[in-house]
């Protein structure tokens, strides 16, 4: 009968892992409570079958929990780099190139400002003052600009900036990709 027990173990383990996909598909979002109720269903079955559920359990967890945040990340490093325009009133009014740490920004008609960039995650970064430059709107050494990106587009991304520690007025504004 060992035979027997297996394959009834078997297409018990199916059954389950199947009906916890599903539910992991259906509900993505929030994780935790799809947590709670596969653990419940866990505490039904054999320890053997408990191992190789936990480990499927905890494989479509990670896959689906992290999948946004993973999209949103990789198109993030499309613009660490590279030379943007910002627009304002339907006319470019800054020039933006970075490279590496350094980010040199171009006023139309105010001067440079040479800033060091420092990535916070994947889609996010701090700027801080490099002295040298004219023109440049955050010339105190103690104040440090926190940009987020909020979306990545095909020629264009859009981002929200504020002064570290000042979050009371923030900055939007859609930089278009140099062609």
């Amino acid at each position: 009968m060992p035979g027997r027990r297996s394959k009834r173990a078997q297409h018990a383990l199916k059954k389950l892992v199947k009906k916890n996909i599903i539910l992991l598909i259906s509900h993505p979002e929030p994780c935790v409570p799809i947590l709670i109720v596969m653990f419940r269903r866990l505490l039904k079955v054999s320890f053997r079958m408990k191992v190789h559920i936990a480990l499927l359990f905890l494989l479509s967890l990670t896959i689906s929990c992290t999948e946004g945040r993973k999209e949103k990340g990789s198109a993030c490093h499309t613009v660490w780099e590279g030379t943007f325009f910002n627009e304002h009133n339907g006319e470019v009014d800054t020039k933006i190139v970075r490279k590496g740490d350094i980010q040199i920004e171009l006023y139309k008609n105010t001067g440079v400002c040479k800033l060091k960039v420092e990535w916070l995650d994947s889609c996010s970064y701090r700027l801080t003052y490099i002295p040298g430059g004219k023109g440049c709107p955050i010339k105190d050494a103690g104040k440090t600009v926190i940009v987020q990106i909020l979306e990545v587009r095909e020629s264009s991304y859009l981002i929200e900036g504020w002064v570290e520690g000042q979050t009371a007025f923030k900055y939007k504004s859609e930089l278009h990709k140099s062609k």
